[in-house]
């Protein structure tokens, strides 16, 4: 038996090339990302605040009450922001989003929802 010569493809060895070309270019890429990230300056933190072990005083200690519709209750309720509350309130009305503000004890309504109509 004789041997042949084994001749492999144009399109193989081109994309075998091709391959190896991206992977040069890729660690290169990433050597260079390393190294320019380890260069960079750090960024500037902000100065911490100490903790203390004093407890803030409550701005209120008078109770608050919110006055529901007969048959409403609280659904849920979600924090909104710095100090306030959005309560959801259910009943057979309909539904309503009241805004409770923490700091002042007040409450301010937000959105009111009609109960839906009975399908026909």
């Amino acid at each position: 038996m004789t041997e042949q010569d084994y001749k492999p493809s144009k399109a193989l060895m081109s994309a075998v090339i091709g391959m190896g070309f991206l992977i040069v270019v890729g660690v290169a890429g990433l050597v260079g990302v390393i190294l320019h990230r380890m260069n960079a300056p750090t960024p500037h933190t902000l100065p911490s605040v100490p903790l203390t072990d004093t407890p803030t005083p409550p701005t209120s200690t008078l109770p608050v009450q919110l006055n529901l519709q007969p048959g409403e209750h609280v659904a849920g309720l979600a924090g909104v922001g710095a100090g306030q509350l959005a309560l959801h309130i259910a009943g057979q009305t309909g539904d309503r989003v009241v805004l409770w503000d923490a700091t002042s004890g007040q409450f301010h309504t937000a959105i009111t929802i009609p109960p839906a109509a009975a399908p026909r």
